[in-house]
């Protein structure tokens, strides 16, 4: 018999992507790899803008293209890959800032993050982590549409403020005769997006949404690097759609 939740009857909701994020340790320091080359190897293509605050500690490499913020940043053992919508200057959104869905960024990002992990055998550890948004018309209505992710947990639209909710769904995955565990950590809340302007309009509110950040990652525990290429592309697709799953099914078990 195969278990169910209460949420398994819900349909997709349709979730906006404010960022997306990709991450891989290595076990060594200074970081072995140049960011400029893992820019290019990632998203396929050379990045514009360069930063770097002493190797051994920040390193950031960027382009903006179609609206849209690519990075790649080396920090002590770790290299971030993002994306993120990008906003210019005096621009007022009609809507929360979102990725644009026909990027297909998770695709993309999934397929990227295979071929660094096969091609560079010295990552460690693996992170995914996303910041999805659902649109909503107001605080409270916001707060009512996350309480149908949220059943197990009682949420008060009218009378509550600041509500936040963080919990970790570890999940086991066999290999090698072994388990390896991943952590599934989403939190949960409502925001308001506010734009400071630099005119006598001060501030501008440009909406409200529900909010799922998640962060799915393997134990620090696990050596990703001494995994198979197989076992490391199912730890992958796992990582990518368990964020997701988060997010659309809600407090899943």
């Amino acid at each position: 018999m195969t278990e169910t939740t209460a949420n398994d009857n819900l349909a997709p909701q349709p979730w906006r992507m404010a960022n997306l994020r990709f991450t891989a340790f290595v076990s060594e320091m200074p970081f072995p790899e140049n960011g400029g080359e893992l820019f290019q190897d990632f998203f396929g293509f050379t990045h514009d803008d360069e930063t770097c605050r002493k190797r051994e500690f920040m390193s950031e490499f960027s382009s903006g293209k179609g609206g849209v913020l690519y990075q790649a940043t080396i920090s002590g053992p770790k290299v971030d890959f993002t994306v993120s919508p990008g906003i210019s200057p005096g621009e007022v959104p009609d809507a929360m800032p979102s990725l644009p869905l026909e990027g297909d960024f998770e695709t993309m990002f999934r397929d990227a993050a295979k071929r660094l992990v096969v091609e560079t055998p010295k990552f460690v550890r693996l992170a995914v982590g996303a910041h999805f948004i659902l649109p909503s018309a107001g605080k409270e209505a916001g707060y009512a549409a996350m309480q149908t992710f949220l059943p197990t947990v009682k949420i008060d639209p009218s009378g509550s403020s600041d509500f936040q909710y963080r919990i970790n769904r570890r999940k086991d995955l066999q290999m090698s005769g072994k388990l390896v565990p991943i952590n599934r950590l989403v939190t949960w809340g409502c925001l308001g997006f506010k734009l400071i302007m630099g005119t006598a309009a001060g501030v501008a509110h440009v909406g409200d949404a529900v909010s799922a950040m998640t962060d799915v990652n393997t134990d620090p525990n696990i050596d990703v690097a001494s995994l198979t290429p197989t076992e490391q592309a199912t730890i992958i697709e796992t990582l990518f759609s368990s964020s997701r799953e988060l997010a659309e099914k809600g407090d899943v078990v």
